[in-house]
């Protein structure tokens, strides 16, 4: 079985349970917010949702057989977090899951697991678009699970821009979509990617990863494995920017096109990492440098 659905599996069963007391709500907000939280939705399926003093906290909450995002806000200013929350077949056109769209406010995702999620359009989990490039404006997912979720005709199951945007400690497995099958992003202040596997995953046109509008990317500790791509015109990864690999391992990733596609004025850093190849579908000439010791 693969692993990340018996994560998911395993966590359905613990979602609604008792608090371990290593992880007290209000301690798990404080990880990210200097604010007290005076509101904790917790042990709640398919709970209701809103605000209470421009703050939303969930906790140990399932959300399943949504129709229209299952978390869904476009108010600034505001902080709105969820952790070990579980998603089971939310659907609607875009953000099946989370949808934040055109506001200046914080998105914590925490230690949720998301399986069998689907968007018509994108963001097949989430779709957290900001409206500033804000450093006050977290936009993170941190130790997660997202397995079997999406739908050949949609695309990106992490859509993110703008704000302060993270990706760590995150699964991504066994999932489908048009093209940006893993996410896609762009934001001048990406902290990075780091300690995450995107594994497996099917494109039915093109791309794992797209990075966007010129900036600075960096991925640390990360395995990109085994997953395929139908068109041979891109890449895996497809980027505008500059992006550095580090301590990474990059295999198996055959389909039909190259590693990287590389836009105009970009280019890759490739640092201490494993591959079996590193072609690219650029603009231009070569532009992977490799940096250190890879193998």
């Amino acid at each position: 079985m693969n692993f990340c659905l018996l994560h998911c599996q395993l966590f359905s069963w613990k979602a609604i349970g008792i608090t371990h007391k290593d992880n007290v709500p209000k301690d798990v907000w404080n990880l990210y917010f200097e604010s007290e939280n005076t509101k904790i939705t917790k042990n709640r399926i398919n709970p209701d949702i809103s605000l209470s003093n421009d703050e939303l906290f969930l906790f140990k909450c399932m959300f399943r057989g949504y129709i229209t995002s299952g978390i869904s806000f476009s108010k600034n200013n505001t902080k709105i977090m969820h952790s070990e929350c579980f998603f089971e077949s939310c659907s609607s056109n875009i953000g099946a899951a989370v949808y934040i769209e055109n506001c200046d406010c914080s998105i914590v995702q925490h230690r949720f697991c998301s399986h069998n999620c689907t968007a018509s359009v994108q963001g097949q989990h989430s779709r957290c678009f900001m409206k500033t490039e804000s450093t006050e404006c977290l936009n993170y997912i941190d130790e997660s699970s997202a397995c079997e979720c999406g739908k050949s005709s949609g695309y990106s199951l992490f859509s993110h821009a703008y704000g302060k945007i993270r990706f760590s400690s995150i699964n991504v497995s066994k999932n489908i979509g048009s093209f940006n099958v893993a996410l896609n992003t762009r934001s001048q202040n990406f902290e990075n990617l780091n300690y995450s596997t995107i594994e497996s995953n099917n494109a039915s046109s093109y791309r794992m990863i797209g990075l966007g509008n010129g900036y600075t990317y960096n991925f640390e500790n990360c395995n990109i494995l085994n997953n395929f791509q139908e068109s041979s015109n891109f890449g895996v990864i497809g980027l505008e920017g500059q992006l550095t690999l580090n301590g990474c391992s990059i295999l198996g990733d055959h389909g039909k096109g190259k590693i990287f596609y590389i836009n105009k004025n970009s280019n890759v850093t490739v640092k201490n990492s494993f591959y079996d190849e590193l072609t690219t579908n650029d603009i231009g000439c070569p532009k992977v440098r490799l940096a250190q010791r890879s193998i």
